[in-house]
């Protein structure tokens, strides 16, 4: 391998001590209280052993190939990372999380669609995979750094790539709005199977994130996916329609979609670029289907819509 291991970086002693004696130190560092799993892991055995072990949330890891997180999608872990150490010894850990309770969207018809959001949504469209790098840019410019530091970020765009290259059962996605060709809000999230899972997102203009929630909404109606995995249960969440589920609940759904031999259409072949689709349309689809209509944003303003969406994924303590 050439350059330091994906964990840190070049000239650091985590680099001179080795793979081997930076796991025993994580080890010690986490106990019993976190599972440690690598690349080479059965992740069913491995979510199976979480449930019925009763385990926290997190997991822990070393490893960033990108293998092993398009394993880790794929089986319904949230990829995190964290960094254990400050300039110039940095220290990056990747800390899987399977959720306790998990926030899902099981039917659209439930979705509360708010009226002023559909009316200010004729102004943009909807496009898919675009502009990825972009996308967590703006993630990173209004969270900060927060999970996505500059391994995962690598790992990311590897996967990204790949799942453009190959068709994987888990594929990432760049789920971008623009106004006149202007990217004013966007979210990283991904397919696998029929279920749709949200990681993080941005947005740039006041409202424009609840019409690029709204929009993807009524875009993956459109492609077929049968849940939207939305992470950590929020109370914006449940005012959407969204319900918390138990993990085992989870772990069971996520499989079946994962494994139904239906998956949903490619979002990129329905939102393809340049001009993507009507964002307007894409929500007017969704009063269609029977979504519920709602007079007021307050309860799903973007100042408190978007921050509670970075929490969603990362928790409360990761380290």
């Amino acid at each position: 391998m050439n350059g330091p291991p994906p964990y840190t970086t070049s000239g650091t002693s985590w680099e001179l001590m080795g793979k081997d004696v930076v796991e025993k130190r994580l080890q010690q560092h986490y106990g019993s209280r976190r599972l440690h799993i690598s690349a080479d892991d059965d992740l069913d055995k491995t979510a199976a052993h979480i449930v019925h072990s009763g385990l926290g949330d997190f997991c822990w890891s070393l490893d960033f190939c990108e293998h092993f997180l398009r394993s880790l999608l794929t089986h319904g872990f949230l990829p995190i990372c964290s960094q254990l150490s400050e300039p110039p010894d940095q220290l990056f850990v990747l800390l899987p999380k399977l959720h306790r309770k998990r926030c899902l969207l099981n039917n659209f018809e439930t979705l509360h669609v708010d009226r002023g959001a559909r009316k200010r949504s004729r102004r943009y469209h909807l496009v898919v995979d675009s502009a990825f790098s972009e996308v967590m840019q703006g993630c990173i410019e209004q969270h900060g750094e927060s999970w996505l530091w500059p391994p995962m970020r690598r790992a990311m765009q590897d996967v990204f790539q790949m799942t453009r290259q190959t068709r994987d059962i888990a594929a990432l996605h760049s789920i971008e709005l623009r106004c006149k060709g202007k990217l004013v809000a966007g979210e990283i999230g991904y397919t696998c199977g029929n279920l749709y899972t949200s990681l993080t997102g941005f947005f740039q203009e006041k409202g424009s994130g609840t019409v690029q929630m709204l929009a993807l909404a009524g875009l993956l109606l459109r492609s077929g996916v049968r849940s939207w995995d939305l992470g950590m249960g929020m109370a914006y969440k449940t005012t959407l329609g969204a319900i918390d589920v138990d993990r085992e609940e989870f772990v069971m759904l996520q499989r079946q979609l994962r494994c139904s031999g239906e998956d949903a259409q490619e979002l990129s072949s329905l939102a393809a670029a340049p001009l993507g689709v009507s964002a307007s349309e894409l929500i007017a689809g969704l009063v269609q289907s029977g979504a519920k209509g709602q007079a007021s944003e307050a309860s799903m303003g973007d100042s408190v819509n978007q921050r509670e969406a970075e929490r969603t994924l990362t928790g409360d303590e990761q380290t």
